[in-house]
């Protein structure tokens, strides 16, 4: 695996192509590069919130200033952040009643990554 560092703009068009091969083109999404001061939660990557009443979801993307290559992944790529979080999308709900939502569940976050590297692999071929 590679480094991958987007501008904002080529973040937008990967989040345009994302949303359409992950079958969310009804969703209003903004994906934006952001500083670890940001986030709500330190160590992180990327976050997402989703309001699933509007279909409405905005993701944070971690500025690479801020990366450390921390939680296992030695290098920085912002595409397979955006994925992952894209994924949150279709995952949330099933975990809606319980308290570790977003993130807490250690399955949903297995199962996201095993899927977000199989996607990217495949797209990069």
């Amino acid at each position: 695996m590679e480094e991958v560092i987007l501008t904002q703009e080529q973040l937008q068009e990967r989040l345009e192509y994302w949303q359409g091969k992950l079958r969310l083109r009804d969703w209003i999404i903004t994906a934006k590069i952001k500083r670890l001061v940001e986030f709500e939660v330190t160590g992180r990557a990327g976050e997402i919130h989703a309001l699933y009443e509007s279909r409405e979801a905005a993701i944070k993307i971690l500025d690479p200033m801020d990366w450390n290559g921390s939680d296992g992944f030695p290098l920085n790529d912002m595409e397979h952040t955006l994925v992952h979080e894209l994924l949150h999308i279709h995952t949330m709900p099933i975990n809606k009643d319980k308290e570790d939502i977003g993130g807490g569940c250690v399955f949903e976050e297995q199962a996201i990554e095993s899927i977000t590297r199989a996607l990217l692999s495949l797209d990069r071929e």
